[in-house]
């Protein structure tokens, strides 16, 4: 009897009793564990345990105490019980195909014949079936568990090597994320891993931008997409998929393929220098000496280079313009020196809830514009009403009364020059003043009129 086979672990499912015990006997021979529950209800509760520690380094019997381990082999001999009320089936489903599945049926019933060859099983044995066909298909499928067993076990080695790591990282195959680090999960919001399994799309649905594309792909399209990328390009930008309105990260990622088939570990780094061009450029004409943002020439030279790149392309660019409510008020209460720091105090709290490629640029006085690349029109408005919430809740130093901000929130459309972009904008700004400040104004993007 080959030694390997002692160490696997299989479940038997036969309603029969006398033909469960002769097919258990003639497996013990093989296998170190035999499960043949005399009922359906426990072999489900058996494949619905979750996968085994590492298991003794000598084949010999685990200790009185211990949980029954699940099994590494299933055979099926009750086909009808697939479909069974307690779950039989979908219990199989899901630990497929990680479980190798045999499934055994009488040769005088075609029924069940045919029912049997179209599931989706790694093999099929006769019944009764002859101890050298079954010592063969079990041979055969113990050594694939051994390797998968091998492989679950590398991957909780290298997930808690993973948890060391201070940046960011996660281990994926074949675009389905197998371990995150605590680092990436806080990255994102969650406090788990299992946070992030519970989410539909998976970590699809916290990739925001791929290579300064917006996203929406499913199956870790990101990785292949990012291994094809030049190491410029090679950034994501991660957020909640709940928490549109945050700006979430912007991550360099760094792939290292490591053994096995289509598997990596992908390290994710501050995407410092992968940022875009935007505030370098606004710098390169001069930036506003009073609140460091951009000034309203290099403002300028930026927004028609994006009208230029984006004109025509799905993902566009959406501005946010604002100004300070009654902000000569503040100025005539309690002195220039007191505006000027409220309008440092503006940008600064502007700066620390936009998006890093995203940029601010000072207008004239107290009126300030955003421009958002590859944001729509809904996301845009998510912005304006976050920095409108974060104005008004801001303490700012001398000045007892609150501060607050109106807003009007523009999408460049197709064709559209600079110059009406920024007259629809302003004209929803002025729209926000009029309808009693302190709120977000949408100009409609079919009409270019505000609504």
């Amino acid at each position: 009897m080959p030694e390997a086979l002692h160490d696997v672990s299989v479940l038997l499912v036969e309603e029969t009793p006398f033909v469960r015990e002769q097919a258990a006997t003639a497996l013990r021979r093989l296998a170190r564990t035999v499960h043949a529950p005399g009922d359906l209800a426990e072999a489900v509760a058996l494949l619905r345990r979750p996968p085994s520690g590492v298991r003794p380094e000598r084949p010999g019997d685990p200790p009185a105490d211990a949980p029954p381990a699940p099994p590494d082999i299933a055979i099926v001999a009750a086909l009808p019980a697939l479909d069974d009320e307690l779950g039989l089936g979908a219990a199989l489903a899901r630990r497929r195909p990680a479980l190798p599945l045999l499934l055994a049926c009488p040769a005088d019933q075609p029924a069940l014949l045919r029912r049997a060859a179209a599931a989706d099983a790694d093999g099929l044995l006769p019944i009764p079936c002859p101890p050298e066909v079954l010592a063969r298909a079990v041979d055969n499928l113990a050594e694939l568990a051994l390797l998968r067993r091998a492989k679950a076990q590398e991957d909780r080695t290298l997930g808690r090597l993973l948890d060391l790591a201070p940046d960011p990282a996660l281990i994926a195959e074949g675009g389905r994320v197998l371990c995150a680090n605590p680092a990436l999960l806080r990255a994102v919001g969650l406090l788990s891993f299992q946070g992030l399994a519970a989410v539909a799309r998976g970590f699809d649905a916290f990739v925001a931008e791929c290579g300064h594309t917006p996203y929406a792909g499913n199956g870790g399209a990101w990785l292949a997409a990012l291994r094809d990328a030049p190491d410029a390009l090679r950034v994501l930008r991660l957020a909640h998929p709940e928490h549109a309105e945050l700006p979430g990260h912007a991550f360099q990622a760094v792939i290292e393929p490591l053994p096995g088939a289509d598997r990596a570990l992908v390290r994710f780094a501050k995407a410092e220098a992968a940022e875009d061009e935007a505030p370098a450029h606004c710098l390169a004409e001069g930036a506003d000496p009073l609140t460091g943002a951009c000034n309203r020439a290099g403002f300028m030279d930026l927004l028609e280079r994006e009208q230029r790149q984006t004109d025509g392309r799905a993902a566009g660019f959406s501005l946010v313009m604002f100004d300070v409510d009654r902000f000569q008020d503040v100025i005539d209460g309690f002195g220039r020196k007191t505006g000027d720091r409220v309008l440092r105090e503006v940008a600064s709290r502007v700066r620390e809830n936009m998006r890093d490629r995203d940029v601010l640029a000072r207008w004239g006085g107290d009126v300030f514009l955003v421009l958002a690349p590859g944001s729509d029109l809904a996301r845009a408005t998510r912005i304006a009403e976050r920095l409108r919430r974060k104005i008004e809740a801001h303490d700012f130093e001398g000045v007892p009364s609150v501060v607050t901000a109106s807003f009007g929130v523009a999408r460049h459309e197709a064709g559209e020059s600079v110059e009406d972009l920024l007259r629809r904008v302003d004209a929803a700004l002025r729209r926000a003043r009029a309808g009693g400040r302190n709120r977000v104004v949408v100009a409609d993007p079919e009409t270019r009129r505000v609504s």
